[in-house]
């Protein structure tokens, strides 16, 4: 990663960390844990968004700030801080590490050895399955989680998943606060040329009017 870029990406992390209060020191636990597997190196997908070394920590953090924006409107402002941090942070940490010493991505390369145009693969080794709930119990072996901040990580991927369509829509409002945040980052941030995302690229005429 570029030196300006983990200047940048540190500063974030540190100014997001400081709004932890309670359980800073299980945090810092946790991160120290990651970093042994790619906290800081691992890519957020091997071939959509954010698909290069330290795109993982790029995507959280983007989900923490989406959150804490969010969560600075009067209607939304139902959790502190500390909670918005621990989930936006740390929701997809099942991207860094299994909790089996695995690594979740591999680099990816050709059969000359060069490494591919799409750098990463997913790690066939590692533990595959109710993704969402790895995170939600790898943080829980660091930092102790309420309800809400456990269920939030458990189903922030959405209904089309197995984990959010075993609850139904009975979401508090923190799960669907980190799902806003995850699928918008995701989507538009990290997206800037998508025609979704440049109101100049779309058609803003009303619907039937000339």
């Amino acid at each position: 990663m570029e030196q300006k870029k983990v200047k940048d990406v540190n500063s974030r992390l540190n100014k997001v960390l400081d709004l932890i209060v309670y359980r800073r020191v299980e945090v810092d636990g946790l991160i120290n844990y990651l970093s042994e597997y790619g906290f800081f190196t691992a890519p957020a997908s091997s071939k959509f968004h954010l698909n290069y070394g330290g795109g993982f920590l790029d995507h959280s953090l983007n989900v923490v700030e989406t959150l804490l924006e969010l969560t600075s409107l009067p209607r939304f402002d139902l959790y502190p801080k500390e909670s918005c941090v621990i989930v936006g942070l740390f929701h997809d940490v099942y991207k860094v590490t299994d909790g089996f010493k695995r690594k979740h991505y591999e680099p990816k390369f050709n059969k000359d050895g060069k490494l591919s145009k799409i750098p990463y693969k997913k790690n066939k080794g590692s533990l595959s399955k109710g993704e969402a709930y790895q995170s939600a119990l790898i943080i829980s072996q660091f930092v102790p989680l309420y309800e809400d901040e456990i269920q939030a990580i458990m189903v922030h991927d959405g209904l089309f998943t197995n984990e959010a369509q075993s609850i139904g829509l009975d979401w508090c409002p923190l799960a669907w606060m980190l799902h806003y945040s995850d699928f918008f980052s995701g989507i538009f941030t990290e997206c800037p040329t998508s025609r979704l995302y440049n109101r100049e690229n779309r058609n803003n005429k009303f619907f039937c009017r000339s």
